[in-house]
């Protein structure tokens, strides 16, 4: 059984190809309905599922896509007072966690254009979770709405404590920032859930695990998002 899983962004498509529970291919590919259909006809697999966060049109051609909605049925709970505005990337990178890690408590973490921290319980309940503003989003407001400030990029370079020019203090203010909000977050989420691990998914994964303090259980994992629909596939199987 080899089940394809399908993650529509707004400017990139990622997909995996799952035989018996592992991923054995992933490809990356801009967003456009013409190359999504070219995969579903020559890719090889058995069922797909589709999130996407776009408002693409997708083939009506392929009676074995599965889109991921609000009425899915899911292998995990949710716990959340407006359900039907909660994200399916969210839902799926919380239903990833739950599969990986099973029995564990977790907050979630999304480190793309926005950051999303989301709290997983051990017994697969969605409780609920923040959003804020991404690296690459915090530079570009810094940039557009002072006078002097100059546009910046991430960096993989080590940050002082604090900065000593105008560069290295904007970059301790975000980026270590953005550490110091996952040290809040988690220290929110052992006082919630009680002892819990943080997985961290999305572009700016790497780079916020290396400014994430030692003391923190920390798990990368790139392809949350697939692992949650292949779970959420299943699930709609049982």
């Amino acid at each position: 059984m080899k089940r394809l899983t399908i993650d529509i962004g707004n400017t990139r498509t990622k997909t995996a190809v799952f035989s018996n529970g592992q991923i054995i291919q992933v490809n990356i590919f801009d967003s456009n309905p013409d190359t999504l259909n070219e995969l579903l006809n020559n890719c090889l697999y058995d069922e797909a599922i589709v999130c996407q966060v776009s408002g693409q049109q997708l083939p009506s051609h392929s009676k074995r896509l599965h889109v991921l909605s609000h009425d899915t049925p899911l292998p995990i709970s949710i716990n959340y007072s407006t359900p039907r505005t909660l994200g399916l990337d969210r839902i799926a990178a919380a239903a990833g966690a739950n599969d990986l890690y099973s029995g564990t408590n977790c907050l979630v973490i999304d480190a793309g254009t926005a950051i999303t921290y989301d709290f997983v319980t051990a017994e697969g309940v969605f409780l609920g979770g923040n959003i804020a503003p991404g690296v690459a989003m915090r530079y570009v407001s810094l940039h557009e709405h002072t006078a002097l400030l100059p546009k910046l990029d991430k960096t993989e370079n080590e940050l002082p404590p604090f900065g000593k020019t105008t560069e290295s203090a904007m970059r301790c203010g975000v980026e270590c920032g953005i550490a110091a909000e996952v040290a809040y977050w988690h220290k929110m989420a052992q006082n919630v859930m009680g002892k819990s691990m943080v997985i961290i998914t999305g572009g700016d994964a790497d780079t916020l695990a290396k400014r994430i303090e030692n003391n923190i259980e920390c798990q990368i994992q790139h392809h949350l998002v697939h692992y949650g629909l292949n779970a959420i596939l299943r699930h709609t199987k049982q």
